[in-house]
């Protein structure tokens, strides 16, 4: 099953349907509680059925347009994780008040992002505590993986992924192994999200063709420190960067709107935030 939440990429114009037996598409875009809805009742209609299933749930938020629902749009969120129970305890993460966007053009807004990031989480607990529910924690990986970051006033830049700087390239990805595991843990070092395909292949026994990326398990194990560096190509062939530790070096080329043309280096040891 293949849940795509936004319309240009359905695959009619960009293939990511390839392999699924189904496909939906929204027609603009959904809000994640519809996704993970029709999640939900795919699994429940599948219940006694013959296993495994592979599920890809693309989710939309946050993104442009900023509008999380009430009161996440207040700046409010759940005091706790609450799963499929309703939410009984609402808590601050900013002044509460409705926000408007700064940057109309796009529908955005800084803390309805931040809004539209608090809301994501709740609809992820619910998934999990679906899956919990029905006993399929006990041997289904769950990864959660962003395709890109955002800049938020970095680089001069609001609310547009452009650049190949931490903003872009550092996202979220998680993994949750089957069964019981014990506490998780945060792993320092550098991977790229072309490692989560043999990772998951592995995980359930199947070996991977030929390609570059690497079994997590074998990047962060005992002693792992992650790769030695990662590297990211701008969309439109509109840049090139390649990150160490300590340094990023990268090259932009043809998007002189937002950068000039020409190579850059950055010390991120002296500079954490590119900004010299």
């Amino acid at each position: 099953l293949a849940l795509i939440s936004a319309s240009h990429l359905g695959d009619h114009n960009s293939g990511l349907g390839q392999g699924f037996a189904q496909v939906s598409t929204a027609t603009e875009h959904y809000a994640a509680e519809m996704p993970i809805d029709m999640t939900m009742d795919w699994l429940a209609a599948r219940a006694g059925k013959p296993r495994p299933f592979f599920i890809w749930l693309h989710l939309f938020d946050p993104h442009t347009p900023h509008t999380p629902p009430e009161p996440y749009a207040l700046g409010f969120r759940p005091e706790s994780a609450m799963g499929l129970s309703p939410v009984r305890a609402w808590i601050l993460f900013r002044q509460p008040a409705p926000r408007g966007f700064t940057e109309p053009v796009l529908g955005a807004d800084r803390d309805l992002y931040y809004g539209e990031v608090a809301y994501l989480d709740r609809q992820i607990g619910r998934l999990l505590d679906f899956l919990d529910s029905r006993g399929l924690l006990e041997d289904t990986v769950v990864a959660v993986v962003a395709d890109h970051g955002e800049n938020l006033g970095e680089h001069g830049i609001r609310f547009r992924h452009v650049g190949l700087f931490d903003t872009t390239t550092h996202v979220p990805l998680m993994i949750r192994w089957p069964g019981r595991e014990p506490a998780g843990r945060r792993i320092e070092g550098l991977v790229q999200t072309i490692d989560l395909f043999p990772t998951l292949l592995a995980a359930v026994g199947l070996e991977a063709p030929p390609q570059d990326g690497v079994d997590l398990r074998e990047l962060t194990g005992e002693g792992r420190q992650g790769r030695r560096a990662v590297f990211s190509e701008h969309a439109g062939r509109l840049g090139v960067s390649v990150r160490t530790r300590d340094y990023r070096y990268g090259l932009n080329q043809g998007n002189e709107r937002f950068f000039p043309d020409g190579p850059y280096l950055y010390d991120l040891k002296a500079d954490p935030g590119e900004k010299a």
